[in-house]
């Protein structure tokens, strides 16, 4: 009788049981994409992404910090199961993993402390984030150093080196240029796109993960989020 109770017991735990899913955070990653508190990410909006897909998928999150050049390693040895924002251009071996449907789009602007409008009027110091590959217009500036790259970890630091004017501009996501700016004192002025790019989950094949299910998943995220921008 005690190990009919027993096997029932394990049986339950397992169905109960949520899986630990491990999830790879940048280190190019700051507010708001993370918000740390006691050292621990506790808000943002890759932490309300992944958090809603999580509990979506019955899934117990776990972060792990994955420097940029080794994402490809961690998601091919399952040291980590998936990176939240990431495009196919991104990586070399994309075709290794599976993607998810887009669940955001990135609108990368030239933010500056003066108004230019084309790469042409650019001249002066750029802050970039490092490891980073840029439009080849702006790549051609780097190399006949029409214009100086002056790499930054995180775009909080980017933005700081612009508020500090040690650069003459950035090169930033316009929400999260739009987010700094609501904090600053300064005015910056918003150049010219130089580019959009969808973002997707990115899955490694060694997690055990439903893409049709992850996809309905953030499916409902994003209409979650349309009903809150009403």
């Amino acid at each position: 009788m005690k190990i009919y109770f027993l096997l029932i017991l394990l049986i339950t735990s397992k169905i109960c049981f949520s899986e630990e899913l491990i999830i790879g955070i940048g280190d190019s990653y700051s507010e708001p994409l993370i918000i740390k508190k006691g050292g621990k990410i506790k808000d943002g909006i890759i932490f309300d992404f992944v958090t809603y897909i999580g509990r979506e998928m019955n899934w117990n999150i776990k972060f792990k910090n994955t420097p940029r050049k080794r994402v490809e390693e961690f998601l091919s040895k399952g040291e980590i199961h998936i990176c939240p924002r990431l495009n196919r251009k991104w990586l070399k071996q994309h075709k290794r993993y599976n993607w998810s449907i887009p669940w955001m789009e990135e609108n990368i602007i030239i933010l500056g402390r003066h108004k230019v409008k084309t790469y042409e009027k650019l001249n002066g110091i750029i802050g970039t984030i490092r490891g980073f590959n840029y439009p080849l217009k702006l790549s051609e500036l780097f190399k006949n150093k029409t214009l100086k790259r002056q790499d930054s970890l995180n775009y909080k630091t980017a933005f700081d080196m612009l508020t500090l004017n040690r650069v003459d501009y950035i090169v930033i996501p316009e929400y999260i240029a739009n987010y700094y700016m609501k904090k600053s004192s300064k005015k910056f002025q918003n150049c010219f796109s130089i580019k959009k790019a969808t973002l997707h989950v990115v899955v490694s094949k060694h997690a055990n993960i439903s893409m049709p299910k992850l996809n309905k998943a953030i499916e409902k995220f994003k209409i979650n989020q349309n009903l809150k921008k009403k």
